[in-house]
Formats: C-alpha cells, sequence, structure tokens
C-alpha cells in the first residue's frame, strides 16, 4: 500500500472516531506523498482547514529561536559558551549558565511555566521583564550541564537575548533573517489582538462537545512557542533543513543537529527511529497540537497541525510509514470493570484545579481552571488494570499509585487531598 494509502487510512480513523481537525503534509525525497486539510480552522462560522490555513506551533517554536541564536553565532555578535550572566543578570547559576545548556535544555533552570500562579497569569497580558522576574525567583532543579530537562524558561530567555543582541524585535529578526530569506510569508508571531488572514481558531474536546480551548497570551509564549505558520511554510523550513548545500546559516546548521546528550539538539529532538536518525519537535498551546518531524537521510518530512486538542493523530506513526513500517490502524478500545482500589483512592482534590469523582465503573474528571468560562468535565473509562481512555479523543490516562511515597497520579495530575490509607497526612501542595 502507497504512504498516501495508509497515511490517508489513519487520518480517516482520526477523523471518524474523533473528530480530527487540521492540516497534514508527508512527503519523502522531497516529494510530497500526502496533503489534506480536516475539519474546520473556525467551527463558528464553519470555514475549513486548508493547507494555507495558519496554526499557532506551540513549541515548534523553538527551532526558530535556535536559529536565531546560530546566525547572531555566526555574525561573530556573540559565542554559545557566553555565559547568561552576561546578557539578563538575576537568574541564579546565571554565571555558570552557557548558551549551549540553554538550548540543548541542560540549563537547570526550573520551567517558569510549572511556578504556582503560572496558569491564574497566563491569560493576561505581561512584559518580558515580568516572566524574567518570575524565572530568577525559581530555584534550579540542578547544576548546568549535569541534567537534559525540557525547559520552557531558557528558551524564553533566549528569544530576549536575540533582542539585547540584535537591537530589533525577536519577530522583526527571525523575518530578516529566516522568514524572508527562505519565503516564508505565512509564518510570525501570534497576537490575539490583530486580525490574522487565514488564523485558525483553538478548540478542545469537552465531554463530547467542541468548545473554545483556555487562552494563552502569546507575551508568556513569546520565544519558547508564540509562533504561527502553515504546512506549506513548514514544508519550507523541513527542505532547507535537510539541504546541506542552502547557503542560509551553512556553516552553524550542522550544529543544530548534533545530538549532545540522551535526546536533544538545539532547538529539537534527536532519535533513532527504525534504524534512522529522525529529528523533530512537537508543540501545544491553547487548543493548537502540532508535529514536525523528519528523517534528512531520506528527505522525510512529517507536518500534522491541529486545532482541536486532543484529537491529533500520532506523528510518530505517520514518520513510520514514511519510513516504510507496517503501522496498524488505531482502533477503539473496549471499557472493563473499575478496579475496586481505585473507588476509594482515586476521588478527591489533584492538581490543575482538578477534582475526581467515581460514577459506576467511569472516573470523572472536573477542572475549575481561572481562565475557563465553566467547569471542563471528562469522563474516564477503564481499558486495563492501569489506563482509562474517554472514547471522544485518542488521549489515555495511566494511574500510578505509590504507597511508599503516598502518591496517587492520574495521568499528569497528582493528587493533593489525603487518602483513607494515609490518615495521619494532611494535604498535599
Amino acid at each position: 500500500m502507497s504512504i498516501r494509502k495508509q497515511v490517508g487510512a489513519h487520518l480517516d480513523v482520526y477523523r471518524r472516531e474523533y473528530g480530527f481537525s487540521g492540516v497534514v503534509l508527508v512527503a519523502k525525497g522531497n516529494r510530497v506523498c500526502f496533503e489534506k486539510g480536516y475539519g474546520y480552522a473556525n467551527v463558528q462560522h464553519k470555514v475549513r482547514n486548508r493547507l494555507d490555513t495558519r496554526f499557532r506551533i506551540g513549541s515548534i517554536t523553538k527551532q526558530f529561536t535556535a536559529f536565531g541564536i546560530l546566525a547572531l553565532h555566526e555574525q561573530g555578535k556573540l559565542k554559545l559558551d557566553d555565559r547568561l550572566e552576561k546578557y539578563i543578570p538575576g537568574i541564579p547559576n546565571g554565571r555558570r549558565i552557557t548558551l549551549h545548556h540553554m538550548l540543548t535544555h541542560t540549563s537547570g533552570m526550573e520551567c517558569f511555566t510549572r511556578s504556582r500562579g503560572f496558569w491564574k497569569a497566563v491569560s493576561s497580558p505581561a512584559a518580558v521583564e515580568r516572566v524574567i522576574k518570575r524565572i530568577a525567583a525559581l530555584r534550579p532543579h540542578s547544576k548546568p550541564g549535569k541534567e537534559a530537562r525540557y525547559i520552557n524558561s531558557a528558551y524564553f530567555l533566549l528569544g530576549h537575548i536575540i533582542e539585547l543582541v540584535s537591537g530589533c524585535s525577536y519577530e522583526d529578526f527571525l523575518a530578516v533573517h529566516l522568514f524572508g530569506p527562505l519565503g516564508m510569508d505565512d509564518t510570525g508571531m501570534y497576537s490575539g489582538a490583530d486580525v490574522i488572514p487565514r488564523m485558525a481558531g483553538g478548540y478542545r474536546v469537552d465531554n463530547g462537545i467542541t468548545a473554545n480551548d483556555i487562552y494563552i497570551h502569546n507575551s508568556w509564549a513569546f520565544s519558547a512557542g508564540g509562533l504561527y505558520s502553515t504546512a506549506l511554510d513548514l514544508y519550507t523550513w523541513s527542505k532547507y533543513l535537510m539541504d546541506s548545500r542552502h547557503p542560509l546559516l551553512k556553516r552553524v546548521k550542522p550544529l543544530a543537529f548534533k545530538k549532545y546528550n540522551r535526546r536533544w539538539g538545539y532547538g529539537m529532538e534527536i532519535w533513532r527511529q527504525h534504524r534512522r536518525t529522525a529529528f523533530g519537535h512537537g508543540g501545544l498551546i491553547g487548543g493548537f497540537e502540532s508535529h514536525m518531524l523528519g528523517v534528512r537521510s531520506l528527505g522525510i518530512t512529517v507536518i500534522g497541525l491541529g486545532n482541536r486538542r486532543p484529537c491529533a493523530p500520532n506523528g510518530y506513526d505517520l514518520l513510520s510509514i514514511a519510513l516504510g513500517e507496517k503501522v496498524p490502524l488505531p482502533k477503539s478500545p473496549k471499557a472493563c470493570r473499575l478496579p475496586d482500589e481505585w473507588r476509594t483512592i482515586l476521588p478527591g482534590k489533584y492538581t490543575f484545579w482538578t477534582r475526581i469523582d467515581i460514577e459506576g465503573d467511569t472516573v470523572v474528571t472536573t477542572c475549575r481552571h481561572p481562565g475557563l468560562e465553566k467547569p471542563w468535565v471528562e469522563r474516564w473509562y477503564p481499558i486495563d488494570k492501569e489506563t482509562l481512555c474517554d472514547f471522544a479523543t485518542p488521549k489515555r490516562r495511566t494511574v500510578t499509585i505509590d504507597r511508599r511515597k503516598h502518591e496517587v497520579k492520574f495521568g499528569p495530575l497528582e493528587k493533593v487531598s489525603k487518602t483513607k490509607w494515609w490518615p495521619h497526612q494532611g494535604p498535599r501542595s
């Protein structure tokens, strides 16, 4: 079966079972094998997604931030072993953290998007200085260079360094040195205040119903996740990344593709998939879910841009198809009986403003995030002894119970109210 037919069959399942909304483009040998839009860019007005629809790309932005730093390095305006303190004073360990540490997620800084009060603040604008102050107040999680840990803080600060060194805005610098030379006219910095032609809206699935997702003001995302783009522009970018003869940043571009630790190059992950070296990054922001993955040796590109979370297809499965592997079609799981232990342990308060209740064999999560107009209710059904799904989306949640540490986790959520089997403890914070 051809790549076009296999990818199409996978996406038909996601569209039919989960209501996938977005655009997918797959290329091999620098030839487009599949390109198609699904669902609506604007649900209210029934405007369909097309190849030139613009999506917020979240953390795919980090690739462009990394190449902005590489451009300044090539111009001799900064060095990759420069210390953070040279540009932004006051950050813990700033005299030991290098730009290289920041680019490879080994700075040891804590992530400001996980800081107390962050999600209450993100719907309102914030000056760069305010975010830097929040980052400076966070305690480092490790020494610089010791551990690779994904950190938004470093890439936010790298964007500000681009502005300080270049003397112009982050957006203008990328437009002049990357987007303009490559003809990426549909890529830029998102702004909720501006009318951006062909811009998709960001949605989520709320108890099987499409709703507007939490609004995240772009001043908080900035150079860590603030750009928008199209599938066609990202394909242009991918072809540039694979072209070793392209004159733009030719001397420094190979630095981005070195694997500096177990996982990271500059602004992208580097890994092995089916005996090939692959690269790429994903992005999540305000209802948008994206992937841009590739294999340089075969000229393979997989781009998935979705605007109805969490219903996007698995980009790594699509990459496997492009690599010639047989990937079974996703199947809807069958529900089973809720384990008796969960009935007493799971109910209670969790992180991210969430409460869990049990109704029969169903786990009900209610999120009362301050950025939501009404509570976000999801219903989860057990499909084995440790996993639940919601059937309306491809999402899965794993239940983790650690009696020794007195911890209960529901996917990324951690229980904060006391449980019967540790009555001596009060609420955790």
